[in-house]
């Protein structure tokens, strides 16, 4: 009889110690997709600050080029605010019609 109540106490005392092992577990998880997630919304800001500064230059052909490869490898962020890339997109197209125009013609 005695030997069925300790192996009862150790299953209770197992199961107790695997509750705290899930949940010490989930709490780190949390975090560290907390993390993930902080850094990648900190890469689409400093990607969206870098296009929005370069705006304010003169227009140019080769602002044009880099400006429209930063666009988008900043559609292609993972965590992006959609609204904002779409104002910002237009934005670059308003600012830089004239020289998207002579690149169609060109292509023409």
């Amino acid at each position: 009889m005695e030997a069925i109540q300790n192996y009862n106490w150790s299953i209770t005392i197992g199961l107790v110690l695997l509750l705290i092992a899930i949940i010490i577990g989930g709490a780190y998880f949390v975090v560290w997709y907390g993390k993930l997630q902080a850094k990648l919304a900190n890469e689409y800001q400093m990607c969206y600050d870098k296009i929005h500064r370069v705006l304010e230059y003169e227009v140019c052909d080769q602002n044009y080029d880099w400006l429209l490869r930063l666009l988008i490898r900043l559609g292609q962020c993972k965590y992006k605010n959609r609204e904002m890339t779409e104002v910002l997109t237009m934005e670059f197209f308003r600012k830089y019609e004239k020289i998207a125009k002579e690149r169609v013609s060109q292509e023409s």
